[in-house]
């Protein structure tokens, strides 16, 4: 989940530093020594120039306070910081799924005390994602954004090959798959239909997981994923897939797939026909490459019955 709303943002983030207790109403503006806050965030490039301009707001009306932003952080470097003792002051993470972690170890502060001292309601936030921000009971976060994955496809490539409307099933996915992949005459890969390797740009057990109704546990509490058939058609299918490309050559053409978010994207030089991403592609497609004819949808299921369900995620931020 990358990209930025200006608005949700600012608020999160101003709550964050409400809840240090850095921020006084009652100090005079323009004193020689700010306060100054450490923010990492994951952004980078575009999207982290957006949203310096967010904090540059605050700067610009909080003389007292300064805002330093550190982009490109993933939590494999806010967990280092815990463990060394030398954490910034607010962080955003993208991994909701740690949340637990964070609050239960208490490497970040529960703050419902700062909240309910300064006035701030929970219920100026949507209720689901509530749920992802807390453990237990425990408010250790508040959330940042709320993003939504979907199917992204080529029009341009999908009139050369002839397809019409974008897939809805998996097998549906893997057959247009094998008519949009162009294959170099050595046999290496030029043009990938799909690429369900997971890792690849988006890519990830969370966002299949829903298309296919897998459980992660059963009724009594137990790990279902060796017995939840869910996880047998997710898998059969990505393993077939990858096996008609030929796993080697489509590693090897991740190579030069280009980084996911730059301009160099596969999907965006048409080296891609298909993919799942979240809403944050339609503004970098726009900047980056108008001229791109594409299409979106939900993405293609295991059962043509669960047509339409999807992956909705978000991020947030703590201190």
């Amino acid at each position: 989940m990358r990209r930025t709303a200006a608005i949700v943002v600012a608020l999160a983030v101003l709550a964050a530093m409400a809840a240090l207790g850095a921020v006084s109403s009652s100090a005079a503006p323009g004193k020689a020594h700010a306060t100054t806050l450490t923010v990492w965030v994951g952004w980078s490039a575009r999207e982290l120039s957006e949203f310096k301009k967010v904090t540059a707001e605050y700067d610009a009306k909080s003389p007292n306070v300064s805002v330093n932003v550190v982009g490109g952080i993933n939590d494999d470097k806010i967990i280092a910081a815990l463990r060394s003792g030398n954490a910034p002051d607010v962080v955003s993470s993208f991994t909701s799924s740690n949340v637990g972690i964070y609050c239960s170890s208490g490497g970040w502060i529960d703050l419902a005390p700062y909240l309910k001292k300064d006035g701030i309601s929970t219920s100026i936030f949507p209720a689901a994602t509530m749920y992802y921000t807390q453990f237990k009971g425990t408010r250790c976060a508040l959330p940042l954004l709320a993003d939504v994955y979907g199917f992204y496809y080529n029009k341009a490539l999908f009139k050369k090959a002839g397809l019409t409307a974008p897939p809805k099933t998996f097998a549906e996915l893997t057959a247009y798959a094998k008519k949009l992949t162009i294959r170099k005459g050595d046999g290496s890969l030029d043009v990938v239909g799909f690429d369900p390797v997971f890792g690849f740009y988006q890519n990830g057990i969370g966002g299949y997981q829903p298309l296919v109704g897998a459980k992660y546990f059963d009724p009594s509490g137990k790990s279902a994923i060796s017995r939840d058939p869910g996880w047998k058609t997710l898998l059969n299918w990505q393993r077939g897939l990858i096996d008609y490309y030929g796993y080697d050559k489509l590693v090897k053409w991740q190579t030069g797939a280009g980084d996911e978010f730059s301009a160099s994207h596969a999907f965006e030089r048409g080296k891609l026909a298909m993919m799942m991403d979240g809403e944050w592609r339609v503004a970098f497609l726009a900047a980056e490459h108008p001229e791109l004819k594409y299409g979106t949808a939900p993405m293609p299921v295991g059962l043509r019955s669960q047509y339409g369900s999807g992956y909705i995620n978000g991020s947030w931020s703590s201190t």
